[in-house]
């Protein structure tokens, strides 16, 4: 905890890392005084660091990070089942996905059990656009159709400049039951 000296309006906190390494840290700001504590509220996760340049590459080969810094908000989970991000080799009965690359990994939303409603953020390192006309993301996300289904899960992509606010990327609404099974490449 860090004390605010009476009438200061600023605090300035210097995070400091070793040279190409990122690291999060998020905010937890409560006010208080002698009587009373107000409502505890907190940051965006905020990378730190030097960011990666382009391009940048990550298929979670083995199941595993292979370029630091991935992480969770966890903050923004909303329902009291939680879905999970979850690292694999190969996803089996009912959906049965092979890695799109042959590298032994990939990393899924797992959202079977978890109350209509709930979500779960999944942050990248930082990676350096600045320079760049155009820039371009590309992944691969896995449908499966689920005929006369409800299914209502989606994947939202958003960026975020200088760790601001998230923003919905143009054209990042996807929609993962389609009538497309199996693996569609997205840019």
């Amino acid at each position: 905890a860090i004390d605010v000296v009476e009438g200061e309006t600023t605090y300035t906190n210097k995070i400091e890392l070793p040279e190409n390494v990122q690291g999060y840290f998020q905010f937890q700001l409560q006010p208080y005084n002698i009587a009373v504590m107000g409502t505890q509220t907190a940051s965006n996760l905020l990378n730190f660091g030097t960011p990666y340049p382009v391009p940048y590459a990550e298929s979670f080969a083995n199941a595993k990070i292979t370029k630091p810094q991935w992480g969770v908000d966890s903050r923004i989970v909303v329902g009291s089942d939680a879905p999970q991000w979850t690292f694999t080799s190969a996803m089996g009965y009912p959906y049965y996905a092979n890695p799109q690359d042959d590298d032994n990994g990939f990393v899924y939303f797992n959202s079977e059990r978890c109350r209509a409603g709930s979500s779960l953020t999944f942050l990248s390192p930082s990676v350096s656009i600045k320079g760049l006309t155009n820039p371009k993301l590309t992944f691969y996300v896995f449908h499966v159709n689920i005929s006369g289904s409800n299914d209502k899960d989606i994947l939202q992509i958003q960026v975020s400049a200088d760790d601001a606010d998230y923003e919905d990327l143009a054209g990042g609404l996807i929609k993962l039951n389609a009538t497309n099974d199996g693996w569609t490449l997205y840019e």
